[in-house]
């Protein structure tokens, strides 16, 4: 698993930080403080066990959001360790990405960015919390990321050179860390199968009794365990894919301007089912600015977008009975919780159904927590949103057991009038260009399935 613990520390003969530190070169991609005031890194192990690719050409490039570039040598040990100076009173976001190196020169297959605050007395205000690298990096634009090319062995320099393998069309990420994962552990791959046995499906959403089932009452999370997994009526969800990735919501797909990063992890889902109703949790960091103001156009707003295609038949176009688009917006219009508990009454709350999606009557609950959720993690100082949803299987057309076709989407405004910036799960990153796809095309989504 792979885990945030404390991240930064100052030495005041120095002025030098400890940044990250993974385990040691091989280890699990967590987190520590190296002894000797450095910082350590490896490579997490969605790259270190994927095939094809060469763990002797990874290497990590370090860095703050002021430019700063934290040399990275290699140890004895195969860990590579860097110093950086730091400021008091300052918050940064220190950015790790990894690179293969091929002879056309390096690739990046996983990234991840993280928040740190530096106080007066060199102490670190950010919290412990679960974190996993992206590998949503696609340098030709292709719909296939850089490390799925690499694990199929297609270029991922060339839109003209796919994976062949079918399985990849639906396969978020295609490598499989742990070839015999605990099959009692709900937090991840929950049957012990991979994506392949699956249907394609790369989350296994655990099964729990309905007395067990959550509240849908906006206030399911107000902490977090040391390690950041889920406490209480969330323990029990899904947090990670069959690969051991957080289910972050963590692909920038617009960005308006405010500077916001593509990274984990400041959004992340998890979600459980009693096999009769489907249970989703949604934590969004949030600066403190939430707005309800843009009517019917939810979309504008901070909102949560909720896609099914209860088939996965991945078409292209919508008009399929059981594709379904729900926007749950965060706030009403007077920035107040959004507790609206059934799909009747949350029609008095903008809560909204695409204009292409299916007109099947699905039974919908929802309720919002606004700013009482654990503290944040792009913004420590905050806590963070929290949505909580529900909905009907049989209503949805969804069977245990079968894979499905499921997108999260979050919007995120900052100032009033329109969006500010938009995230997905399964939906690629803009590459400098605004992207939107999923709501005019319900093939882009993410594949999961209920365990029975």
């Amino acid at each position: 698993m792979n885990t945030w613990q404390k991240v930064l520390r100052t030495l005041p003969s120095a002025g030098l930080i400890s940044a990250l530190s993974a385990c040691s070169a091989g280890g699990d991609g967590s987190a520590n403080v190296d002894d000797s005031g450095g910082m350590v890194v490896s490579a997490p192990p969605i790259l270190l066990n994927a095939r094809n690719v060469n763990r002797n050409a990874l290497s990590p490039t370090v860095r703050l959001n002021d430019g700063t570039v934290i040399p990275m040598s290699l140890d004895e040990n195969n860990a590579w360790r860097g110093q950086v100076q730091v400021d008091p009173n300052t918050t940064y976001v220190l950015t790790i990405e990894w690179n293969e190196q091929l002879s056309t020169g390096p690739l990046i297959l996983a990234s991840l960015s993280q928040e740190v605050f530096v106080g007066a007395d060199g102490e670190v205000v950010q919290n412990v919390a679960a974190s996993a690298y992206s590998t949503q990096h696609d340098d030709d634009l292709d719909s296939f990321t850089n490390l799925q090319e690499r694990e199929f062995g297609s270029n991922p320099t060339s839109d003209a050179s796919v994976p062949s393998n079918p399985s990849t069309e639906s396969d978020n990420n295609p490598s499989d860390p742990d070839p015999d994962p605990d099959p009692n552990t709900s937090n991840g791959n929950a049957n012990g199968n991979n994506s392949d046995e699956l249907g394609g499906a790369t989350v296994v959403i655990p099964r729990v009794a309905a007395d067990n089932a959550p509240d849908i009452d906006g206030l399911g999370v107000v902490e977090l365990a040391s390690d950041g997994s889920l406490l209480g009526e969330w323990s029990d969800a899904v947090q990670f894919d069959v690969n051991g990735a957080l289910l972050g919501i963590n692909n920038l797909m617009i960005d308006a301007g405010v500077n916001e990063d593509n990274g984990d992890p400041h959004r992340r889902w998890a979600a459980l089912h009693d096999g009769e109703r489907m249970y989703i949790l949604v934590l969004v960091d949030d600066v403190g600015l939430r707005f309800g103001d843009s009517g019917d156009e939810v979309w504008s707003d901070d909102a949560v977008e909720l896609f099914i295609d209860a088939d996965n038949s991945k078409n292209l176009v919508w008009g399929d009975n059981d594709d379904f688009q729900f926007l749950i917006p965060g706030v009403t219009p007077n920035g107040d919780a959004n507790n609206n508990l059934t799909s009747a009454a949350a029609a008095n709350s903008r809560f909204l159904v695409g204009i292409q999606a299916s007109t099947v009557d699905v039974d919908i609950r929802f309720a919002t927590g606004p700013g009482i959720g654990p503290d944040g993690i792009r913004q420590p100082r905050f806590e963070q949103d929290v949505y909580e949803i529900s909905f009907d299987l049989d209503d949805a057309g969804i069977e245990l057991g079968e894979p499905f076709g499921f997108e999260l989407q979050v919007d995120d405004d900052d100032n009033g009038d329109d969006r500010d910036a938009k995230w997905g799960w399964f939906h690629p990153a803009r590459d400098d260009v605004d992207t939107d796809l999923t709501f005019v095309n319900p093939s882009i989504m993410g594949t999961v399935i209920l365990g029975q």
